[in-house]
């Protein structure tokens, strides 16, 4: 019986032997889970798309807008950096760049965007989310009354002379994007368009929870931005917009800081202007 033991063994040790002098290699010690997370170091990650960032934060809006309460009287925007395994689970979730200069709203947003799950997906990622607060400041009660008054007086007409009335509007308008004077750099104004316009379902989304909140919301938003060397938006402003809902302004505002943009070479200043109604 022991001859038969050490038999099989050195045929067993025979065989391993055999391979690695064949140039053959043992099996790689690391698990799965440390091979992900050395993936997960790297930044050599493809980049996840706004609507997926958008969808893994339905449900959690109000908690996240609760961070900016910390500060009420602050505005401006945090830039939070983040990586998410093959599982959907945020990882390494930081501060990249804040206008609003308190820790307490930057150290909550940070929390929330570690909290969000995205599903599970074909290979780990990487993303970017722009949190925007008080953009422009509420309209004025004067505003408010003169802008009922004039969707009262409209409601009163008929379905053609408000169509007839928009379309004057629309014609007296300033165009929907142009180059802000002063610029540094320049770009094609079509492709700007093309790129806010792949954008417009995650407006959709902004506008609709407005429009939940007010049957009535309309107006014109306004942005004044800026095109970074790389395409990526450095900076988005309000160009005076009237619409009454500023939540959904800044909604939007979030969704502009997430387009992508053909590298112009130099910074951009871009006017551009959308009508909700």
């Amino acid at each position: 019986m022991n001859a038969l033991k050490y038999s099989v063994f050195g045929i067993a040790g025979s065989v391993v032997l055999a391979l690695l002098g064949c140039g053959g290699s043992a099996p790689d010690p690391r698990s799965a889970e440390q091979e992900e997370q050395e993936r997960l170091r790297s930044d050599d990650l493809p980049e996840l798309e706004p609507r997926r960032v958008v969808t893994a934060m339905r449900g959690n809006e109000t908690e996240i807008r609760k961070c900016f309460f910390r500060a009420p009287s602050a505005a401006g925007f945090v830039r939070i950096g983040f990586k998410v395994d093959r599982l959907g689970v945020v990882h390494g979730a930081a501060v990249r760049e804040s206008s609003i200069g308190n820790e307490a709203v930057e150290s909550c947003l940070t929390e929330q965007t570690a909290a969000l799950r995205f599903g599970e997906l074909s290979q780990p990622g990487k993303g970017e989310w722009t949190y925007v607060y008080r953009l422009a400041e509420p309209p004025t009660k004067e505003e408010n009354e003169a802008r009922a008054k004039k969707k009262a007086e409209r409601k009163k007409k008929s379905r053609r002379q408000r169509d007839k009335e928009l379309e004057e509007e629309e014609e007296i308008a300033e165009p929907g994007a142009m180059i802000e004077q002063g610029s540094e750099g320049t770009i094609d104004l079509d492709r700007v368009d093309q790129v806010v316009q792949t954008g417009y379902q995650l407006y959709a989304r902004c506008y609709r929870d407005g429009f939940e909140r007010n049957i009535d919301l309309e107006g014109t938003v306004r942005f004044r931005f800026v095109i970074g060397e790389d395409g990526r938006m450095d900076e988005v402003l309000d160009g005076e917009s009237n619409l009454s809902d500023r939540r959904v302004l800044d909604c939007i505002a979030e969704t502009f800081y997430a387009l992508r943009f053909p590298a112009p070479g130099s910074k951009v200043r871009v006017l551009y202007r959308m009508q909700l109604n």
